[in-house]
């Protein structure tokens, strides 16, 4: 239960510290923002990828993560999101 916890607080920080963060609770994992991603190929995991691993609390891998430094901001993945 503790585990449970402690995925949902680390969620829940990410949720609330991005812009528009609340549509991360409705990722149905697809991967078009991944398919989308021009840069998807230089980064250790895609933004689906991403989403997931922050839905499961990895908080370490995600921060260790380097996708959002191979991001351009060309916000295809906010815009094909379905």
């Amino acid at each position: 239960m503790i585990g449970a916890a402690k995925r949902n607080a680390f969620f829940e920080e990410v949720v609330e510290r991005t812009i528009g963060g609340a549509r991360l609770s409705k990722c149905i994992q697809c991967g078009t923002c991944g398919g989308s991603c021009p840069s998807g190929a230089e980064m250790d995991h895609t933004p689906r990828a991403l989403f997931a691993l922050i839905a499961s609390g990895e908080r370490d891998r995600v921060l260790r993560s380097n996708t959002m430094w191979h991001c351009v901001s060309c916000y295809l993945c906010r815009v094909r999101c379905p």
